[in-house]
């Protein structure tokens, strides 16, 4: 861990995370950043490509770092354009999971708190995960990329509006489990070994937890340079 002098900070928030939510969050966090002296330029995409251009072009210009306000969307997002950079990503937690937040002990419920952290300059190199698909198409993800029921769970809680938090996770995952069926796989590890089964799910993490705090790769690590693999045949994980 390093640290770094911030003087200036994008500010990019989706105002549609935590149900409105990050707009208060973020107000809360900027007037910190400026009664702390750091000079704040304000974004806010009309959706999630106009956001990413705009963050792209804050970066351009010149930035000390990159601060959202949201969930694990918006973080996802900003990902897409920091990958590579030495633009450092400060997170104000104000969405379901806050997955991003919680493996980086980002106080979730302390907007002020949070700012602090990106004021102090204390900075992480990590590990980031990288999906190609069969079109050439690439996204960066930080914490777990799954496929199969976990990704369906997800799917279903991303499209509920009620309950908030973590139980919006647990209403999703019990709605899928009365479909739960096993899926077709194949896994290629390092262009050798062959994985060739039917599964319930297969997460991939670079950190430990989805879902707002999980645990599905509890030994993950993102600066190992490594992804943990965690699958499930039936009910039993592997």
């Amino acid at each position: 861990m390093s640290r770094r002098e911030i003087g200036k900070v994008t500010a990019l928030t989706n105002p549609a995370s935590g149900h409105g939510a990050a707009l208060h969050a973020a107000q809360v966090a900027i007037a910190r950043l400026q009664h702390r002296g750091i000079e704040v330029v304000e974004i806010i995409g009309d959706d999630a490509e106009d956001a990413r251009y705009l963050a792209g072009a804050a970066v351009e210009r010149g930035t000390d770092a990159l601060m959202v306000t949201g969930g694990d969307g918006v973080v996802s997002n900003a990902l897409q354009v920091l990958a590579g950079t030495d633009v450092p990503l400060g997170i104000i937690p104000a969405g379901t999971g806050n997955d991003h937040a919680r493996e980086f002990c980002i106080p979730t419920k302390d907007p002020e708190a949070a700012a602090d952290i990106v004021v102090d300059g204390w900075t992480e190199t990590i590990d980031l995960g990288r999906i190609r698909d069969d079109k050439g198409g690439e996204k960066w993800f930080g914490t777990v990329a799954a496929a199969g029921f976990d990704s369906l769970v997800t799917d279903r809680a991303n499209r509920m509006s009620w309950p908030h938090g973590r139980l919006r996770y647990y209403i999703a995952m019990l709605a899928e489990l009365s479909q739960l069926r096993m899926l077709p796989f194949r896994m290629v590890l390092d262009g050798t070994r062959e994985i060739d089964s039917d599964i319930t799910l297969a997460a991939f993490g670079n950190t430990r937890s989805y879902g707002g705090g999980l645990l599905i790769c509890p030994d993950a690590d993102p600066s190992d340079g490594l992804l943990d693999i965690t699958m499930a045949h039936s009910a039993s994980l592997t």
